[in-house]
């Protein structure tokens, strides 16, 4: 059984490191559009949403995380390719 050398290690824990601060920063950076949400009584944060049907709330749900794995997924492979200006 052959051991993994310390330069194949560190390239795995900087690519897990990667992936765990690329999540903190979309996690981060809607919290103060949540923030935003609430001080401006958003009707998606006060609760009145009775007048969308359950198909509405889904499409709603299936476009933020699509929308959201589409855009993590390209921020990480133009961050792995060293390209993130534009």
């Amino acid at each position: 059984m052959k051991g993994i050398s310390l330069l194949e290690h560190s390239r795995s824990l900087v690519q897990n490191l990667t992936i765990l601060f690329l999540l903190q920063h979309m996690v981060i950076g809607g919290l103060p559009l949540v923030a935003f949400a609430i001080l401006n009584n958003d009707p998606a944060v006060s609760g009145s949403l009775k007048e969308y049907s359950s198909t509405d709330v889904l499409a709603l749900l299936y476009t933020s995380i699509f929308g959201s794995a589409v855009s993590y997924g390209v921020f990480f492979y133009s961050a792995t390719k060293g390209t993130l200006s534009f």
